[in-house]
């Protein structure tokens, strides 16, 4: 399934996602919280999406998928 992410205007980590693999329905948008000026999102080999972003102090952080489609996320490290 596919999932979008954004910087909220409150500088956070902001996803949605499709609620079925190739279906027409979204899910709502999604907190994933810290406070970031660039994001690139990347998939592992195991399916499960990492995110990578520049934080408000210009160090790299990140924050993954437990699993593949998984809706739980670890925090920002």
């Amino acid at each position: 399934r596919l999932e979008v992410f954004g910087i909220g205007t409150d500088d956070a980590l902001w996803h949605l996602h499709q609620t079925q693999p190739s279906g027409g329905t979204w899910s709502g948008w999604q907190s994933r919280g810290g406070v970031v000026k660039q994001i690139v999102a990347e998939s592992n080999a195991d399916g499960r999406i990492e995110v990578f972003g520049i934080g408000s102090d210009d160090a790299l952080w990140h924050i993954w998928q437990a699993g593949p489609s998984s809706g739980t996320w670890s925090g920002w490290a």
